[in-house]
């Protein structure tokens, strides 16, 4: 990170991220950005040993992935193989540079997660959003 935040001290981004999904914007825009018409408030966030987040309801099971080691990519293809009653999507967060082969994989930024937010009525100022910005170095504002 450019700047030293108090919010994200002692954690690294796979735990900032986590932190900022239990504040409902920040979650209800990431979700929004991946599915259309679900109620985001359905769903659950995990986190597995720092590797990925994932975020679930009764039907999807999104996969949420900062990094793209081959531990990573084999473990979350073999949860999916085994996987029969989720719809599993894989989002990759601010790695739009590299593709895996999932059957449903998105590209996701930052900024279109601080865009539908700002869409639904959030300040572009709103702490959370720069603080999911700096977290992944982006500017602030």
């Amino acid at each position: 990170m450019k700047y030293e935040i108090e919010f994200f001290k002692g954690l690294s981004q796979i735990e900032g991220l986590e932190k900022l999904l239990g504040i409902s914007i920040i979650k209800n825009a990431l979700i929004s950005s991946v599915l259309k018409g679900v109620d985001p408030s359905t769903f659950k966030l995990e986190n597995h040993m720092d590797h990925c987040l994932t975020l679930a309801n009764e039907k999807y099971l999104l996969f949420i992935i900062l990094d793209s080691n081959d531990f990573i990519i084999t473990e979350i293809n073999q949860a999916i193989s085994l996987i029969d009653h989720y719809i599993p999507v894989v989002v990759k967060l601010e790695k739009d540079f590299e593709t895996f082969g999932f059957k449903k994989e998105i590209d996701l930024s930052i900024q279109k997660i601080c865009d539908i937010a700002i869409r639904k009525g959030v300040s572009n100022k709103n702490l959370f959003l720069i603080f999911l910005r700096v977290l992944f170095d982006n500017d602030p504002y």
